[in-house]
């Protein structure tokens, strides 16, 4: 009998991987000087693409067939090649985009003046098709995942900043939420956090960039999947800036993280950690920052295009990209982590 108990713990342990109990300690006095894209990439591809109508991307959606760029209150379409389409007008301002490949709907966030709506495009024609009002504008961030719209949610309520997750079901406009996993007290203003979501084996991964666990979705419940733990050092404060992007891209977990000094001759440091969970290689990088961006620290021995950073892509589970301004535009750099 206890044979068989064991098989079947370790058959969960197996499927769930970390557990609720796991902290990775990122100790960031351990550096390397630089990291190569080789290490964590399969393969990249770029597309360049001319901006139309916009003043900049605020992020994008990719699906088999297009690139949909979010803008101030537009989305600019564009072929999977770079060719442009067309522009969305949302009218109201947009704060965040996700789609359903397999219908072929784009999802627009929008709210203005007490307006807060989720308008539904089609994807082949840019057709407004339906449009759903929202409950608040505290939307997040979001995704499209087993046929619903997943939404992390930020409202300053009692001098505390709650985060929560609901979902919507995009053909009715339903919200069921799901409660409130962090808590964060403020005195003096707050700031929203933005997070990002991941798919990775088709389950569901979510990451605060103002906290410290990875979540995973598993039904309508949020079971941490793992957490981290900051070292800061002696000429550092125990209090450092985390509003930075945290999160899962396939097989790997990245985090940027900075360092606030003890003294005010010495200027704020900032750092990204990778990790491969399978593993167990890490890099932690002490970044470097020129006034046209990176200066070192990261390299792209792949396609040589200097510096880059991290975007994550929550519409092709295991990939990222980085950008590049040209004279005409962004040069898209699709990364495709190992697998």
């Amino acid at each position: 009998m206890k044979k068989y108990i064991f098989l079947i713990v370790l058959a969960f342990l197996s499927f769930y991987g970390k557990s609720e109990n796991d902290v990775i300690i990122i100790d960031s006095s351990d550096t390397i000087p630089c990291f190569k894209l080789s290490e964590v990439a399969q393969s990249v591809d770029s597309v360049s693409l001319k901006i139309k109508g916009m003043g900049s991307a605020q992020n994008v959606f990719l699906s088999e067939d297009y690139i949909f760029l979010r803008g101030m209150s537009s989305v600019a379409q564009y072929t999977r090649s770079g060719k442009f389409l067309r522009i969305l007008d949302c009218e109201d301002y947009t704060m965040d985009i996700a789609g359903d490949t397999t219908k072929k709907e784009l999802y627009v966030f929008t709210g203005d003046q007490g307006r807060h709506d989720v308008r539904c495009f089609d994807m082949h024609t840019g057709r407004l098709k339906r449009k759903f009002a929202l409950d608040s504008l505290d939307v997040t961030s979001c995704v499209f995942f087993e046929n619903a719209l997943w939404m992390l949610r930020g409202a300053c309520l009692n001098k505390a900043v709650e985060y929560s997750l609901s979902k919507m079901d995009c053909q009715t406009g339903d919200i069921q939420n799901l409660g409130i996993f962090y808590e964060e007290s403020y005195d003096k203003g707050a700031i929203v956090s933005k997070g990002n979501f991941s798919i990775y084996q088709g389950r569901l991964f979510f990451a605060l960039n103002i906290g410290s666990t990875l979540y995973e979705i598993r039904g309508d419940k949020m079971v941490p999947y793992l957490q981290w733990q900051i070292e800061p050092g002696e000429r550092y404060s125990s209090k450092y800036e985390v509003i930075c992007n945290k999160a899962k891209v396939g097989r790997y977990l990245f985090i940027e993280y900075g360092l606030m000094p003890l003294t005010k001759e010495e200027a704020p440091t900032s750092y990204w950690f990778v990790k491969d969970l399978e593993s167990d290689r890490q890099f932690n990088v002490h970044m470097e920052w020129g006034k046209k961006g990176g200066i070192r620290s990261t390299e792209d021995d792949i396609c040589h295009s200097g510096w880059f950073s991290f975007q994550p892509l929550y519409s092709l589970p295991n990939h990222f990209y980085f950008t590049k301004e040209t004279d005409e535009g962004l040069t898209f750099y699709i990364v495709k982590v190992k697998e």
